[in-house]
């Protein structure tokens, strides 16, 4: 082999060495850039010569990068969140969940009552999700309850005008609804067959008592007494007065038709009878409204039965006089409830001396219920799973509970608290949203949703 030859191989060979050790510098190069932690963690586990410890720590305990306002960004490396472009934030997660002998005293305590489990907060994330606490205060408080309803007839001042005795309907004399009565109008005429016969009977009666008026025969003159006043009575009852029975004297006195009068004043809103008809004792001619006072009733949710009482004032509101507010009071609850609208009625009573309301007219009522003093917490504060309610109890300087509790009613931005809290508790009145996150991040456990 020439020299020349020699050296052409020997640049060859040269050659094809350094693309094999650059090739394999590469490949540990990558290697190691995709298993950093591998290598670290190996030389910390040398250099520290405590492999079992280390393990246990790693194997307890784990590192996430989470966003504060989106606590659903997890990574297992720093940077911004995508949705807010907030920083985020590094939280160790506790795989392994604390014994119940390695809680607090007083956690231990309250986990067996209301508190169902606790959560770290750092005073940075406080600041962050702009956590408030706040004590419970006793605040005297009332509720505005809204109805809608419908005025009505006061039914103590309605009346009707009967006819006393069968017959004929022979002359109305009111024959539009809405006509005015008032008491002592002639209101009809009837023919009746039934008060001639007793207009005779009568007469008969006057007659035999004037010519027995000397006789010796005392049980005869009794028994014609007794037949006259009996006619007598029978007359009234078809409606003739005193006067008009003490005229009738002689045959060709009698009437043959009865006039009916009223015996009330009011407004006719309905006519049972027309003329000509035949018409039998105890039938209706015409039913009368006093509008003078009128009824509104309003229709009240069953959820705020508890808080009805008789004198409540009510504001009323008229879509035939907006911008006009009407007061009153509640005079009579109804004690019995609809089953299909679950609503029970309640009465206000309305003068109406101008005549402003009118029946059938809808109204819209605000109940003012009385004042009651509760202790009672921002709504905000509260979080619900199902039928039940939490709050967030700051128990230590920065170590929230989540505490169960029982609310009452709600009263505009507060709402009432029964049983869980007491006036010195101090409880998250913002940013729970923050702790509830924290509390499904470290556990595994939500408190529920705001309302």
């Amino acid at each position: 082999m020439t020299f020349k030859e020699k050296t052409r191989h020997f640049f060859i060979t040269y050659k094809k060495a350094i693309i094999t050790i650059s090739t394999l510098i590469m490949v540990l190069v990558l290697i190691y850039s995709f298993m950093p932690d591998y290598f670290k963690v190996s030389h910390w586990l040398k250099s520290k010569n405590n492999a079992e410890e280390i393990q246990h720590e790693m194997n307890d305990k784990d590192f996430v990068y989470t966003c504060p306002m989106h606590p659903t960004i997890n990574t297992d490396k720093p940077g911004v969140c995508p949705i807010c472009n907030m920083n985020l934030v590094k939280r160790t997660i506790n795989k392994k969940p604390a014994s119940h002998s390695d809680m607090p005293e007083h956690t231990q305590k309250d986990s067996l009552d209301k508190d169902i489990m606790s959560v770290s907060i750092s005073p940075a994330q406080q600041i962050m999700a702009n956590i408030e606490t706040a004590h419970p205060v006793y605040r005297t408080v009332s509720k505005n309850i809204e109805a809608f309803g419908t005025i009505t007839y006061d039914t103590k001042r309605l009346s009707t005008i009967p006819v006393w005795i069968d017959g004929r309907l022979e002359k109305l004399y009111i024959k539009e609804i809405g006509n005015q009565v008032k008491k002592g109008d002639l209101i009809a005429e009837i023919y009746s067959p039934e008060l001639i016969v007793s207009q005779k009977e009568y007469l008969y009666a006057l007659e035999n008592l004037k010519e027995m008026n000397n006789s010796e025969y005392d049980v005869l003159v009794n028994s014609y007494k007794k037949t006259l006043e009996a006619a007598k009575n029978r007359l009234k009852h078809f409606g003739l007065s005193d006067k008009q029975i003490v005229s009738l004297t002689d045959f060709e006195d009698i009437n043959n038709t009865i006039p009916i009068y009223s015996k009330y004043s009011g407004t006719v809103i309905k006519q049972h009878i027309y003329e000509g008809d035949y018409v039998k004792e105890g039938e209706r001619l015409y039913t009368l409204a006093d509008f003078s006072h009128l009824w509104l009733e309003a229709e009240v949710s069953e959820t705020d039965i508890a808080k009805l009482k008789v004198h409540q004032e009510v504001e009323i509101h008229i879509d035939s006089y907006p911008g006009s507010t009407f007061k009153g009071h509640i005079s009579y609850i109804y004690p019995f409830m609809d089953n299909e609208t679950r609503t029970v009625k309640v009465r206000v009573i309305l003068k109406n001396f101008q005549g402003q309301f009118k029946p059938d007219m809808y109204a819209r009522t605000v109940i003012k219920t009385f004042p009651e003093r509760h202790l009672t917490i921002p709504v905000t504060a509260i979080f619900y799973t199902g039928k039940n309610s939490y709050v967030w109890l700051e128990k230590q300087p920065g170590i929230f509970v989540m505490r169960h509790i029982n609310t009452g009613r709600k009263y505009d931005d507060v709402i009432e608290v029964i049983d869980g809290l007491d006036r010195y508790d101090n409880i998250a009145v913002t940013g729970g949203f923050l702790i509830d996150s924290e509390a499904q991040l470290t556990t595994g456990m939500s408190g529920g949703h705001q309302h």
